[in-house]
């Protein structure tokens, strides 16, 4: 059975978005849904001396309707602003000179002027550096019909010939699960964590951070901290 994980891109996200696509044979970006503000689409944290804080990406929210597929970036500057924090409360990371010239090129040779591209930028360099398999499709490249926010998810399931479904344990609040049975397609809640901590620059220890602290923490060690690879 061909097993699919599908979720919408995030800034960075955490490890366990990559634990799940880890999990998956393919993974779909599902972009062609609406933009959801003050959400993980275009934001994540970082720690610092001071406590948790937001990276955000600026956004141009022109209706309530709008794709994040559609959603552009309002700031041309926000990618040096955005390395100029992860340089200031990364630096004294023992791997952080390691990753650092990548993620600087990621950032300051970011072309696209769309919010999905940028995240799709970073989350495959992510799986890359975890040498995760999983074959990356978008939504957007799907003709989807169905309205119904199941139905839709079992039409794309059914366009890329997949069986078995991994969705956030958030979902059993308002999945239609009659719908993917009557559909023959299996349906598995994921179950993040716990994960292993790791001595972080800055305690106490927390999990809810994007996934290059624990890049800058454990270097070519991160992988260890998923149950999946």
């Amino acid at each position: 059975m061909r097993k699919a994980f599908i979720c919408q891109s995030n800034y960075i996200p955490w490890k366990g978005y990559f634990e799940a696509i880890a999990q998956a044979d393919v993974f779909v970006l599902y972009d062609c849904v609406q933009y959801t503000k003050n959400d993980w689409r275009n934001r994540n944290r970082i720690k610092t001396a001071q406590g948790l804080q937001w990276l955000s990406i600026p956004v141009r929210q022109k209706s309530l309707q709008q794709r994040i597929a559609d959603t552009e970036i309002a700031q041309a500057n926000w990618a040096k602003k955005h390395w100029n924090s992860w340089q200031t409360h990364y630096a004294k990371a023992p791997f952080f000179k390691i990753y650092a010239p990548k993620i600087k090129a990621l950032y300051l040779e970011e072309e696209s002027n769309f919010l999905s591209q940028i995240n799709k930028r970073f989350i495959l360099w992510v799986l890359q550096e975890l040498d995760i398999q999983t074959t990356v499709l978008e939504s957007v490249d799907f003709d989807l019909q169905e309205q119904d926010p199941s139905l839709r998810l079992i039409e794309l399931l059914q366009k890329i010939e997949a069986q078995h479904y991994l969705s956030g344990p958030a979902a059993k609040a308002y999945i239609n699960e009659a719908a993917f049975q009557a559909a023959n397609i299996q349906l598995e809640y994921l179950n993040y964590g716990p994960y292993p901590t790791y001595e972080q620059l800055y305690p106490p220890f927390t999990d809810a951070v994007s996934i290059l602290d624990l890049f800058f923490h454990l270097g070519p060690a991160a992988k260890h901290f998923f149950r999946s690879i």
